[in-house]
């Protein structure tokens, strides 16, 4: 009888460690999940930054730079319209500076299913 009132103690010893065990894990992999959260959180955050400074630079494209580029190639043909090479490489880069800002706002509507698409490209 006493070989078997012995095994149940260690029986119960044993639960008891991997009762123990079984917490410790529980512990680490709550701490992993905080810390997980603490990351995605930053993500979003840098995310979010990303989004309105490509908004920011997608607007200067569009607005500023192809303006500019607008008005500079107007003085240009105006100026000196035998200078057809130079002609060609204002429109070139008007060309260049367009199909970014398209792109630009083809990939933001890609990336984000509740962007506007008024401001889509027709074509």
């Amino acid at each position: 009888r006493s070989k078997g009132g012995g095994g149940g103690e260690g029986e119960e010893r044993g639960q008891a460690e991997e009762r123990k065990a079984l917490e410790r894990e529980v512990e680490i992999l709550r701490r992993e999940g905080k810390e997980q959260q603490a990351k995605i959180s930053a993500l979003k955050k840098h995310f979010a930054l990303n989004q309105k400074e490509r908004a920011a630079l997608r607007t200067i494209l569009e607005v500023k730079v192809k303006g500019l580029l607008d008005v500079i190639l107007v003085a240009a043909k105006d100026a000196a319209p035998e200078a057809s090479g130079l002609q060609d490489r204002l429109a070139a880069l008007n060309k260049i500076v367009t199909a970014s800002v398209y792109a630009m706002r083809a990939d933001d509507q890609n990336g984000d299913p509740n962007t506007n698409n008024a401001h889509a490209p027709h074509r």
